[in-house]
C-alpha cells in the first residue's frame, strides 16, 4: 500500500490463474505515464527455498539474504547478467496470496 495523506491506497493485487499460482502486478506511479515501461517485477515461485539457495550457492550466483516479506511470503532477490532484479518466493501457510486481505509494502 502506499500512503495518501492520512489513508493507504491500493497498488498492487494477486491474480489467481490456476490453483495456488498467481500473477502478481504492483503499479510504480514514479515511472509517471510512461505507457510501455518493460517488466518492473519478475518473480518465481520455489517450494523449496533452501534448496534454491544452496544450489545458487554452489553455483557462486550471488542473491539476497532470505526474508518473511511483509506478505508472509519468503524471498530471494537476484540480478540477471544485465542488471535486472527479479525475485524467487517460497509461499507460506499465511501468505497473503492464500489469506486475501491487505498489506503495506515494506519496499
Amino acid at each position: 500500500m502506499e500512503r495518501h495523506g492520512a489513508c493507504l491506497a491500493p497498488f498492487g493485487a494477486y491474480l489467481e490463474i490456476a490453483d495456488g499460482n498467481y500473477v502478481e502486478m504492483f503499479e510504480d506511479r514514479s515511472l509517471g505515464e510512461v505507457v510501455n515501461t518493460g517488466i518492473a517485477h519478475f518473480c518465481l515461485e520455489t517450494e523449496d527455498m533452501d534448496a534454491v539457495m544452496e544450489a545458487l550457492r554452489s553455483r557462486g550466483v550471488p542473491f539476497s539474504q532470505k526474508k518473511l516479506g511483509c506478505d508472509n511470503t519468503y524471498q530471494i532477490w537476484l540480478e540477471d547478467p544485465d542488471g535486472n532484479k527479479f525475485e524467487v518466493h517460497q509461499y507460506t501457510p499465511t501468505s497473503t496470496q492464500y489469506t486475501g486481505g491487505v498489506i503495506e509494502a515494506d519496499w
